[in-house]
Order: structure tokens, then sequence, then C-alpha cells
């Protein structure tokens, strides 16, 4: 049987292997950006104190938490997942940014696993960005055929 990628009005389809890959790799961090998105918009205190911190409260932090809102609901949505992987790499890209120069590595005592969290969920969603950039305007169509073809 074969799986080859199929195009369907000029648009080229994931295989099921990258269909299960491309799931797994948008719920994570839709998972991981939802709930935080909420505490910032709700005001936990350990968000408040952060974005206090780095001089960016409260502005800085409802944006943020918007944008990771926004970005976890887009990651969830296959068509439009593409624009939530770009979404959450911004915020990340920001988050990192700020881990190296500001707020340090390790944050709390916590090891330096939240600078790991945003580098993993950073990754994650660039592979999203990547898999499912046949969706992305205008220039999707010319980011070329998946890198996984299956034959049998």
């Amino acid at each position: 049987m074969n799986t080859q990628n199929h195009t369907k009005g000029g648009q080229q389809h994931l295989t099921k292997g990258e269909r299960i890959l491309s799931w797994i790799l948008q719920i994570i961090p839709a998972v991981i950006f939802l709930p935080m998105g909420i505490m910032k918009i709700t005001g936990n205190p350990n968000s408040v104190m952060l974005f206090e911190q780095l001089g960016m409260e409260p502005v800085g932090r409802f944006a943020v938490g918007i944008a990771e809102i926004a970005a976890g609901v887009l990651l969830l949505w296959p068509s439009k997942s593409w624009l939530g992987g770009l979404v959450g790499m911004g915020v990340l890209a920001g988050a990192v940014f700020f881990h190296l120069t500001s707020i340090g590595i390790v944050m709390n005592g916590d090891g330096g696993m939240m600078f790991m969290i945003a580098i993993a969920t950073f990754l994650m969603s660039a592979a999203v960005v990547w898999l499912r950039r046949h969706h992305i305007p205008v220039i999707g169509p010319k980011l070329g055929r998946s890198l996984v073809v299956e034959t049998q």
C-alpha cells in the first residue's frame, strides 16, 4: 500500500505517521500554553511577581497571556496550527531571551526546569510549523514535500 503524500487543491497532506506526530507536537505545547496564559490573565501572584521584576507589569503580562492562549487554541486547529506554532515560538523566544538576560536560567530554585520547558516547547512549536507548513498561505505550497514517505 502506498501512503505517499498526495495533493488536493494544490495542498499537500500529511501521511498517517506525520499526522500522529503533528498532533502529539500540537497537543503538548497547547497543554502548556493554555494554563500558563490563563494564569497570567487571572493575575497569578507568581506571574505578577515575574512581570514586575521585568518591568512589564501589567501590560506585558496580559499581552503574553493572550498570546499564549491564542497559541494554545491555534495549535489545536489543524489548518491554523502552523500559526499557533509561530505565535508560540515568538512567546518562547521572549521567554528564553529574558531567562538569559534578566531572570537567569534557574528561577526560584527550579533547577532550570522552566528554561528547559521553554526550549523544548519552542522546538515542538517549530516542528509543528514545519509539519503543517503546507497550510501557510501563499508560501506554504512552495515549501516542499514532506520528509516522510512511507511505501509498502
